[in-house]
């Protein structure tokens, strides 16, 4: 038993020590999550890419797992009408899609979108994909939602107005808005919660008479660990509310 341990404790040793190759930033893999009672997802991704053609959405970013363990923790998602913004390469969404919401994901670029389509399909789901540009009139945003989600995409300053005007014509119809956002940069979130209408707790916009109110959330417990990882920056949850001024 103790030349096991022996072999077992050398081995391991070796693994750590051994060099995991470095993917050039254009590689594309398929990587694999497993959810418990849901099984595997797969992902066609760019891991090692930042931005491509003017988007971000060929990899999976921090936040997308925080948004992704809330929707997990929800305990009825089935017949949800779930509108999400900048969708990426489409974990939070097919997610949702499995637990049985009616899902629709937007982003603003089509090689994005298209990349969409191909993850949904490769994980046996058929999800509608729509371009969307924030701030622009929209009659997707005229549909009955029950949520509208979106997982880092307060990146930039400029965006953040067009984003919760985005945000507002959804929430103030009756949906409840949720965000995930790695917080690189202070100054942009805090631009998003003013653009949203709450700054510091203090209302600052109103949109249609109706106010939208930013609350940050408890990271949800889950009873297992889904999804692990190193992020140099925190992660921030907020739910978005509208509320009569």
């Amino acid at each position: 038993m103790q030349d096991l341990d022996e072999r077992i404790l050398s081995r391991y040793v070796e693994l750590l020590l051994t060099t995991s190759p470095v993917l050039s930033p254009t590689a594309e893999v398929v990587l694999t999550y497993w959810l418990p009672d849901l099984g595997y997802i797969y992902l066609l991704e760019q891991p090692s890419l930042l931005v491509a053609g003017g988007t971000t959405g060929f990899r999976t970013w921090e936040a997308s797992f925080l948004l992704s363990e809330w929707i997990l923790a929800q305990r009825d998602m089935n017949g949800k009408r779930i509108l999400e913004l900048g969708a990426g390469t489409g974990l939070v969404g097919i997610i949702a899609a499995k637990l049985g919401a009616k899902v629709t994901m937007t982003d603003g670029s089509e090689a994005v979108i298209e990349r969409l389509r191909d993850n949904a399909a490769r994980n046996g789901l058929s999800i509608e994909t729509k371009a969307l540009w924030w701030g622009e009139d929209d009659q997707l945003l005229s549909r009955e939602w029950d949520l509208i989600i979106g997982a880092d995409i307060t990146y930039d300053e400029e965006v953040c107005g067009s984003l919760a005007q985005t945000y507002a014509a959804v929430v103030n119809r009756g949906a409840t808005g949720m965000l995930a956002a790695t917080v690189r940069n202070e100054q942009t979130l805090r631009a998003f919660r003013i653009q949203s209408g709450k700054a510091f707790l203090t209302v600052v916009l109103t949109v249609e008479t109706r106010c939208l109110h930013v609350e940050e959330l408890a990271r949800p417990q889950p009873k297992k660990r889904v999804f692990f990882g190193h992020n140099p920056f925190p992660v921030k949850l907020l739910r978005i509310a509208a509320t009569t001024n």
